[in-house]
């Protein structure tokens, strides 16, 4: 059995010990918000494509296995045109062959892994036979280092520009989450409580304890589920949402909060009593009710509702 430790006091680390050392941090780009390493500018004269540094920076940097890698103006690299279909594959190429400089921008058609190499996949490049390079199929990698970080409360949360992009951060006392955006805010990655607003004349409560709400693509789901007793005088409730002279009617109340109101209405059944109601849940926020009988039906002081509702809406 063989037993390793190092570092050793007062003796340098090889480069193998070094990736060892160092593999905690992981392999990727340094994104500061300024999106590195991107792909541009594809010449189909010279076969060329542009890769940039980061726009907020004026460089590009990045770490692969433990070794740092770094471009301060953009480079111009060559695609070859081909006479049968061909991959490409711009990389940050780890070589310890490579004494001068373990880590290069490379242009290959292989990952060969033969002597240690080591790749981090920027772009891949796909061009056809007798192909434009501006007609290639390109496909964008480009991992990204992502810290960790853990606060107390949300409002300990530091500048959002001060960290990497994509930094994830753990609030520990409220169990939220959040990553750093391009917007350089802090966004949310779980999901949080929205209270409902307040509705005169109705005591409401929510099994939901409010609005669950959960990060979707370009956007939230949310969930409530909402039960409310008639606090105030009882009242008819017709069989529509509007009259015939266009004015709006039968208005539970307004319980959603501006920045979450659906994108599009939601309707749903309910139950006053034995009584079956139908119940809207519109654009603005509001909850209208009208009878399933054609005719004009009372909602009486203490006489509750209860209904669940779904719904989509942008960020």
């Amino acid at each position: 059995m063989a037993e390793t430790s190092f570092p050793v006091l007062e003796l340098p680390l090889n480069d193998q010990q070094w990736k060892s050392v160092t593999l905690g941090i992981g392999d990727g780009v340094l994104d500061e918000g300024g999106d590195p390493y991107r792909l541009s500018n594809a010449e189909n004269v010279g076969n060329t494509v542009r890769i940039n540094v980061d726009s907020k920076k004026g460089y590009s940097h990045a770490i692969l296995k433990g070794f740092y890698h770094k471009i301060d103006s953009y480079m111009v690299v060559t695609v070859p045109a081909v006479t049968a279909p061909t991959t490409y594959y711009i990389a940050l190429v780890y070589d310890p062959l490579n004494k001068s400089k373990p880590v290069a921008l490379k242009v290959v058609t292989a990952l060969d892994r033969t002597s240690g190499k080591e790749y981090l996949l920027l772009h891949k490049v796909e061009r056809a036979a007798n192909q434009l390079l501006t007609d290639a199929k390109f496909t964008k990698y480009i991992q990204k280092i992502t810290p960790s970080i853990q606060v107390d409360y949300p409002d300990g949360l530091p500048e959002a520009s001060s960290v990497l992009f994509g930094t994830k951060a753990y609030c520990l006392y409220t169990g939220e989450t959040f990553r750093a955006a391009f917007n350089n805010q802090w966004e949310r990655t779980g999901s949080t409580r929205r209270d409902l607003i307040p509705v005169p004349s109705w005591r409401t409560s929510s099994a939901t304890n409010g609005i669950i709400v959960t990060p979707v693509n370009d956007g939230y789901q949310c969930t409530a589920t909402i039960s409310i007793v008639r606090t105030g005088v009882g009242y008819a409730v017709p069989p529509n949402y509007t009259d015939p002279g266009g004015g709006v009617v039968s208005t539970l109340g307004l319980f959603i909060p501006a920045d979450l109101r659906p994108i599009s209405g939601s309707f749903q059944p309910v139950l006053i009593g034995n009584r079956i109601f139908e119940c809207w849940l519109n654009t603005d926020g509001q909850i209208r009710i009208k009878t399933t009988t054609n005719t004009n039906e009372r909602i009486e002081t203490g006489q509750g509702i209860s209904f669940s509702f779904t719904w989509y809406t942008t960020k």
